[in-house]
């Protein structure tokens, strides 16, 4: 899907910009309105990952997966803000793409 660039204003007349994926420049814009910003610039950046590229558990094991779970489970009922609970989660995961799914 493409991505676009784009600068605006929102309702608050505030200067905003970032980034929307959509599948045409007309769609981009409707879906910018929808959020009340009022782009003044858009520009195509290309296209996102499509799910073909995105390949983040393909060889991971339901025990790592368990554990990691398992290990954020305990720091988030622990009342650990999340941020901190997946950092501290993947400083100590072994598995390098469970890490990397973390970071």
């Amino acid at each position: 899907m493409p991505v676009f660039e784009y600068k605006g204003v929102d309702a608050k007349s505030k200067n905003v910009n970032g980034v929307v994926d959509a599948e045409s420049e007309r769609a981009a814009r409707a879906k910018l309105r929808k959020q009340k910003i009022f782009p003044t610039k858009l520009i195509q950046q290309g296209t996102g990952p499509s799910l073909k590229s995105i390949t983040l558990f393909n060889s991971v094991k339901v025990e790592d997966v368990a554990g990691m779970s398992r290990q954020l489970a305990i720091l988030l009922n622990a009342k650990i803000p999340l941020i901190d609970a997946i950092e501290a989660t993947a400083d100590q995961v072994e598995h390098p793409e469970v890490r990397k799914a973390l970071t």
